[in-house]
């Protein structure tokens, strides 16, 4: 997600290969899918519900954070990924008690039901220094439930999905090499049918995703994705320290990313036109030590941080 952000800052998006647009798009899903997860992970720890609610308040107040002090924008207005994480955390815990196959629908309505909503391609963003006014109360409810970044019709859909996978883990452990083929059937299937000349243009706001709407086929992609990513929770794998430590300081990470994209990578864009892979290379490189550096630095402190004199600092970051 990191890499994907940051290349509409560093870069044309218009110039951006398809391959690696395939790429970029593969995080979010991760990401919503993995939240849902760690939901059902939280509760088999028996985390009570007001646990849910506190974390779901408190990511909700770092997207706020997010868009007033670093991109100058109304809050909740264009229904960004934490404000869908926030809500995931209030929501998906209430199916604790609900029949495994039920869940699993509820998760499909939400992923397929979007299909049926007329969606505006372009997202308008209100900056802080608009009128308040200017805001929209219909444009408002239509961005959190179909056309923000990250609208509850389907992405709650993505988490939902991850909750009744995890759940059915000892089912996936016992057939995960048939689940892990019809994972890569199903991205075999997006990739092939997908019409290169088509999305050429499929840019929203200079971002290169290709989930600008989520169509049917990129239904299918998510899927595939799905059953990749929690076969894969199933094999034994080479322990890389680094990828534990970043994933153990993510949402730190996704605030600090945030700072860079909009303060830092900036100094580097290039036109076409003037292009320099030198200076793209740089730029794109100390990007990932930059958050390398801040990685190794929160996660070596992270009992202070999280527990310690510094238990504030932990909070406001997302720890």
């Amino acid at each position: 997600m990191i890499g994907a952000n940051a290349w509409p800052y560093l870069f044309s998006h218009y110039s951006c290969p398809f391959n690696l647009r395939i790429i970029f798009s593969t995080a979010a899903p991760i990401f919503i899918l993995l939240n849902g997860a760690s939901i059902a992970l939280s509760i088999e720890k028996d985390k009570k519900y007001i646990y849910f609610v506190k974390r779901g308040i408190q990511l909700f107040l770092i997207g706020c954070f997010i868009d007033i002090y670093i991109w100058n924008l109304y809050p909740i207005y264009t229904m960004d990924i934490l404000y869908l994480i926030s809500l995931s955390m209030v929501f998906i815990p209430l199916l604790r008690n609900i029949n495994k196959h039920f869940i699993l629908v509820i998760g499909l309505f939400f992923l397929f039901t979007n299909k049926l909503f007329k969606y505006e391609y372009k997202l308008v963003e209100l900056e802080i220094t608009d009128r308040f006014s200017n805001v929209n109360l219909i444009n408002l409810v239509n961005n959190i439930f179909i056309d923000g970044w990250f609208p509850i019709f389907p992405w709650l859909g993505v988490a939902i999905i991850g909750f009744y996978l995890y759940g059915i883990r000892t089912v996936i452990i016992k057939s995960k090499y048939k689940i892990l083929a019809i994972g890569l059937t199903l991205i075999t299937y997006y990739i092939s049918t997908n019409n290169k000349v088509k999305i050429f243009n499929s840019y929203r706001n200079g971002y290169t995703e290709l989930f600008y709407p989520v169509d049917f086929n990129f239904t299918i992609f998510i899927l595939g994705i799905s059953l990749i990513m929690m076969s894969l929770l199933n094999f034994e794998f080479p322990n890389y320290n680094i990828l534990k430590k970043y994933g153990s300081v993510s949402m730190p990470i996704y605030l600090i990313h945030n700072i860079l994209i909009k303060f830092y990578l900036p100094l580097f864009y290039q036109s076409i036109t003037h292009f320099n892979y030198i200076t793209f290379t740089i730029a794109y490189f100390s990007y990932y030590i930059i958050l390398t550096f801040f990685v190794l630095l929160i996660s070596s402190n992270l009992d202070k941080i999280k527990y310690g004199k510094f238990w504030h600092v932990g909070k406001l970051i997302g720890l």
